[in-house]
This record gives structure tokens, sequence and C-alpha cells, in this order.
């Protein structure tokens, strides 16, 4: 969406965080499960991320890849992105940012595909089997 959609070329944001935010909120607000995926800098995006948290009437959970920049590039690699070289990916890398808001999940280099869809499935089934209060 970020990148594709709106055109989003990680320097000046324009309304890029209220754009995703708005969609975001109106999954949210429809009662569906949401993911709000991507290289979002925490700098830039955290505001958006943590209002999104706080307005939510039901839990949210945060995970991120917390990744050396060799590994970042090596994945990089497997995908399909012409128009992101190496030199551009130095440029934005800026490695593990926590959210100053929440504690987030790392997810390390060492972990499969399998595994780290087992783990948020099973924390997603784990607090969706909680009551909590609106």
């Amino acid at each position: 969406m970020r990148r594709t959609i709106l055109g989003e070329k990680d320097t000046a944001l324009r309304d890029t965080p209220e754009l995703m935010s708005l969609m975001a909120r109106y999954c949210l607000e429809a009662g569906r499960h949401t993911i709000v995926e991507g290289i979002l800098h925490a700098g830039r995006y955290a505001p958006m991320l943590e209002t999104l948290r706080n307005q939510h009437r039901g839990p949210s959970l945060f995970y991120s890849f917390d990744l050396s920049f060799e590994e970042t590039l090596a994945r990089h690699t497997t995908r399909h992105s012409p128009d992101i070289d190496e030199e551009m990916m130095r440029r934005w890398y800026v490695g593990w940012q926590p959210l100053p808001f929440c504690s987030e999940e790392r997810i390390l280099a060492d972990e499969t595909l399998d595994a780290i869809l087992d783990r948020i499935e099973s924390d997603v089934n784990r607090l969706a089997s909680r009551p909590w209060i609106a």
C-alpha cells in the first residue's frame, strides 16, 4: 500500500501515515483483524501506530524484524523490486527501532517463516480466547 499505491519514497511523508491510519481504522471498526505492515521508520510512523492502538477497542500486537543490514539485503534479493538497490537500502536502513509506547515482539534472522507465522497465530488465538472489556 505505502510504496505501490501511495508511491511513498520514505522521504517527505505527506499524508501517507494518515491514509494508512484511515484504512486500518475502517477495518478495525468493521470488526476485522487488521495488519499494518511494512518497513515503517519508527520516528515517522510511531505516532500513527500509537494512536491506532489507543483508539482500538480490542487488543493490539506489535512485531518487528530485528535484522542486520546484510540479512535485510540478502532477503531483499529474493524479491522483485528492481527500483530498490543496495545503495538505496543503505540510505534508509536504520536497524532495530523499538517503538516507545509498547513492547514489540522481535523477529530474529534465525526464525523460519513457518515459525514466525505459528508464533503470531498462537498469540492472536491466545488473545482471542480472553474476554476483554470494550
